[in-house]
């Protein structure tokens, strides 16, 4: 249990061999030479079978009669498997992200598992975009593939290839622009005005029937956005939802992203470069989130320069991401379920009030 019983994010298996190095080193993200060496140690150790002396150790046994996931995944991919469990930090959408790799240490495959409502509409809502994805001519951008999409005890199940490549290494400026640019309309292009915004139609009934305590600062926010702007003209197009550093890594020719669950179109151009910054910011620093959030909106018209979009286009823009992610995590209860930037009155409705309200764009 890694990194501790009290903080468990990853179950590795104690076994040894290949197999069981190569799961260790996917417990170490970034391509410094401190994380190569802890890699290399770690992997050492795995295979060397000296995780069997850890003390912060779980025995999973099997019920007799019972589908086995382990055993369904073999007979799906028609071979012997180790397994771990990547479970990450605690949040609502919080759910198993399996790591196969065969006898040789070659990962064959992730596989994430639905595990009540929200989860389960998500990895389908995943396998429905990586399909989508597939069918389009992408140049900067690589996507994993769908090698098997299924259900386990009533559950759905996604199993994905894996993207070769270390977790964090960024890209150039300009490659990430590319691949976001290529992300953004690779489904199609449309144009309307935020009074005409069928998101912002779909945003606000989501809003409206929220039972949480977020649901009248939303409805204010997006009051203050029609009234201040319903006029600008917005080009619109797609977005990944939750690109950050930790769901891709590149290569020379292109960028390699995953974790496509919240793939969403007719949105403004340019979200995923705002919401790209602002996770970034927030991961790197304690620093009060409202803050960090304030950081990324100043630097708006520079994010979505690639787009074409600044002024109060780029005003727009920011206030319609901010309003998305907030309905978000108000929806899926990510205050509830203790997530960091969970509690919205402390950091994104602020952000949001002085964007429209106390730091109003110039016409442009």
């Amino acid at each position: 249990m890694l990194p501790s019983v009290a903080r468990t994010t990853r179950l590795v298996p104690d076994t040894s061999g290949r197999s069981a190095g190569a799961l260790m080193v996917g417990t170490i993200k970034g391509a410094t030479p401190r994380a190569r060496l802890r890699r290399r140690l770690l992997s050492a150790g795995g295979a060397s079978g000296l995780l069997r002396l850890a003390p912060a150790r779980a025995s999973i046994t099997e019920v007799p009669g019972s589908d086995s996931l382990h055993r369904h995944l073999e007979d799906i991919f028609g071979q012997r498997l180790t397994m771990a469990v990547h479970l990450g930090p605690p949040r609502a959408n919080r759910k198993p992200v399996l790591h196969l790799v065969d006898h040789r240490g070659t990962t064959v495959s992730f596989v994430k598992v639905g595990i009540n409502e929200l989860t389960s509409s998500l990895v389908e809502a995943e396998c429905g975009a990586l399909l989508r994805l597939e069918a389009c001519d992408l140049v900067a951008l690589e996507t994993p593939r769908v090698l098997h999409a299924g259900s386990w005890n009533g559950r759905p199940l996604l199993a994905q290839s894996p993207l070769a490549g270390v977790v964090g290494v960024m890209p150039t400026d300009a490659h990430l622009s590319n691949a976001m640019v290529e992300a953004s309309t690779a489904l199609g292009v449309g144009q309307e005005t935020v009074s005409t915004s069928a998101h912002l139609e779909r945003l606000s009934a989501s809003v409206a029937a929220l039972a949480s305590t977020h649901r009248d600062g939303l409805l204010r926010g997006l009051g203050q956005l029609r009234a201040a702007h319903e006029h600008v003209v917005l080009r619109t197009g797609s977005w990944h939802g939750d690109w950050t550093p930790w769901n891709m890594t590149a290569t020379s020719e292109r960028v390699r992203v995953w974790d496509w669950e919240r793939l969403a179109e007719g949105v403004p151009l340019g979200m995923d470069a705002l919401h790209f910054d602002m996770q970034r910011r927030m991961r790197a620093s304690k620093a009060d989130p409202s803050l960090i959030a304030r950081a990324t909106l100043a630097e708006r018209d520079r994010l979505l320069a690639p787009w074409g979009v600044s002024g109060v286009q780029a005003t727009a823009t920011a206030a319609i991401y901010l309003l998305t992610l907030g309905a978000r995590y108000a929806h899926d209860g990510q205050d509830r379920a203790g997530a960091r930037l969970g509690k919205l009155d402390q950091w994104l409705l602020p952000a949001l009030d002085t964007l429209l309200v106390h730091d109003p764009p110039v016409n442009g």
